[in-house]
């Protein structure tokens, strides 16, 4: 009995095809997008980041106009009778006292709430925990209080409300010291006495 080798001719005289070699798959790596932030929590803390940074040069700015307003009155008029003798003038002072005034007190009102929430988080920190493990929902207050939000919110409207009208009186003050002057240039010479009798 004949026994066939490899390469050799069996009995019905066809050579054994060599079997290919296995080609490798390789597979595509996956495209990852080269984000900003790493997630969506990333995100929101950077934009928390953000409002609380220009909220804070909103209410320096407001202030710092609010004080603006009451120097540069006074330094355009000069005494207190040409200030409160000017409508514009008198408003723009006044509301920028006004501000400063609620200002000062709004700011005593939530360094008070503040202090409260603090005491509330200390004496109680099991409570605190617990209260921190439901804060899920983006719209919670938490670890703020619904009264700091009441307060807060309508105080961002002042800081931008109430500095914008005062420079705006303060502004048509002093548009209209500019209108008077060009009355008094352009009106025609008193006749003095000397004049006269020549």
């Amino acid at each position: 009995m004949q026994t066939n080798e490899p390469g050799d001719m069996g009995g019905n005289g066809a050579v054994e095809a060599e079997q290919p070699a296995e080609i490798e798959s390789t597979s595509t790596p996956e495209y990852k997008h080269d984000k900003r932030f790493e997630d969506a929590a990333a995100g929101r803390k950077k934009l928390n980041e953000g409002f609380d940074l220009w909220t804070k040069l909103l209410a320096d700015r407001s202030l710092h106009a609010s004080y603006a307003v009451i120097a540069g009155a006074w330094a355009i008029f000069g005494t207190a009778d040409k200030l409160f003798g000017n409508t514009w003038a008198m408003m723009a002072v006044l509301v920028a006292v006004l501000y400063v005034g609620l200002a000062l007190v709004i700011n005593f009102l939530v360094v008070f709430l503040y202090r409260l929430q603090l005491n509330y988080a200390r004496k109680d920190p099991k409570r605190w925990q617990e209260e921190w493990a439901t804060s899920e929902d983006p719209e919670s207050d938490w670890p703020w209080t619904a009264g700091l939000e009441r307060v807060s919110m309508p105080y961002n409207w002042l800081k931008i409300v109430l500095p914008t009208i005062a420079v705006v009186c303060l502004a048509v003050a002093i548009i209209g010291t500019f209108d008077d002057a060009r009355e008094i240039n352009s009106a025609p010479p008193v006749a003095t006495s000397w004049s006269l009798a020549v």
